[in-house]
């Protein structure tokens, strides 16, 4: 899809997020998550494709899916987001660790530890929300 160009309420959106937010008068924290599920759940398939009406009603029930499980689709957001930050902190270790500043490995196995428990709390909250409690 040729995306058209932004107008001045959507100007300084990015992307499909501006024709997201036509479409659907969602809020712009949603956008991007709303894009994800029409990439994944909707087309499965990118979004270049698609024609503006096409698009539009693509967005439209992506914004539908949202709002019947919203609950489902943060937790998930949340996850992807612990789960980005624990690999910057793995990283940011192994940086610190080539240095040999042992301040600076300390630190970076600090926040280690702090992405672990976060990541480690999301995906428990995931899966709870998903019905794979553990024992």
């Amino acid at each position: 899809m040729n995306a058209s160009p932004a107008t001045s309420a959507h100007a300084d959106l990015t992307g499909y997020a501006a024709d997201i937010q036509k479409a659907t008068g969602a809020p712009r924290h949603l956008l991007g998550l709303i894009e994800n599920i029409m990439r994944q759940e909707v087309f499965h398939s990118t979004l270049d494709w698609q024609t503006r009406a096409e698009f539009d009603r693509g967005a439209k029930r992506a914004y539908a899916l949202y709002r019947r499980d919203s609950a489902f689709y943060d937790a998930g957001a949340t996850l992807r987001a612990a789960t980005f930050q624990l690999m910057q902190a793995e990283a940011g270790l192994t940086h610190s660790q080539t240095g040999g500043v042992a301040a600076e490995i300390a630190a970076a196995e600090l926040r280690l530890d702090s992405a672990r428990a976060d990541h480690a709390a999301a995906q428990t909250a995931f899966d709870r929300l998903c019905g794979y409690s553990t024992p």
